[in-house]
């Protein structure tokens, strides 16, 4: 068998020449030398738990940040478990550091593991727990957050409200803060009296496009007055105007209400 020697000294006695009665001297040394060089090796220290103990062989060193760290001139890349971090550790050569684990490095990325997890890849999955969305954060454009609030207001009957009614004059443009309604009431006082009212509206100021027209005509002759009447919506954002035309003497009520806030 090859020669191979850590001591040559030491491992050359006993000698052939030597007597037998240095034999139990001998068989002591031995016993020493060999818990020497198992300490060395595999750190059998009092207190510690070694790598080999009793027949058996610890793969991987289990012990505290202390313990670990005072395991010196180790094979690069040994292997230990720190108990305190609960961390596994390698050995570099110099020092003992925690082992870095790549989650990109994993196999079976792609496989679908976790059926409890959100898919945003899988079709046909069951929402079973409430989802909160943060203010002002879309889904499919939308925002939930303004949306649930109109969809709210909807089921409890409080979505769309009148405002309160408001005294308009003719011949005045008016810019709409709101979706609304004008109302119209025309009528004549006296006899071969004609008046007509026109309501414009449109984004243009002043309004140009009529959209809804009134007359009061009084019959020759007669003293019954004669009303005419028209209620025009109004966009919110666009202008809106009434304009009375003909002759004689009337009397007209020009109301607006908004629709909301």
């Amino acid at each position: 068998m090859p020669s191979v020697t850590w001591d040559t000294a030491f491992e050359a006695s006993p000698a052939d020449t030597d007597e037998a009665k240095y034999g139990a001297l001998k068989i002591r040394q031995l016993k020493v030398a060999i818990s020497e060089r198992g300490e060395l090796e595999l750190n059998w220290k009092t207190g510690t738990q070694p790598f080999g103990k009793a027949g058996k062989l610890a793969a991987v060193f289990h012990g505290t940040t202390t313990e670990i760290n005072a395991l010196t001139g180790m094979t690069t890349n040994s292997q230990a478990f720190d108990t305190t971090l609960n961390v596994p550790k390698r050995y570099t050569g110099s020092e003992w550091v925690a082992v870095s684990i790549d989650h990109g490095t994993f196999a079976g990325l792609s496989d679908d593991d976790h059926p409890q997890y959100l898919n945003l890849t899988k079709a046909s999955q069951t929402l079973t727990e409430n989802l909160l969305v943060t203010a002002s954060k879309t889904i499919d454009g939308r925002d939930i957050s303004a949306d649930g609030i109109v969809l709210d207001a909807l089921a409890a009957g409080t979505a769309v409200a009148f405002g309160s009614w408001v005294t308009k004059v003719a011949a005045t443009s008016y810019l709409a803060a709101t979706d609304g309604f004008l109302v119209v009431a025309l009528y004549s006082l006296t006899q071969n009296c004609t008046r007509y009212a026109t309501g414009y509206t449109d984004a243009n100021n002043p309004p140009t496009t009529i959209r809804c027209t009134a007359s009061g005509i009084s019959v020759i002759d007669s003293d019954t007055e004669n009303y005419g009447s028209f209620t025009m919506p109004v966009k919110k954002g666009d202008y809106y105007r009434v304009v009375v035309t003909g002759g004689g003497p009337y009397t007209i009520a020009i109301n607006w209400i908004p629709l909301g806030s």
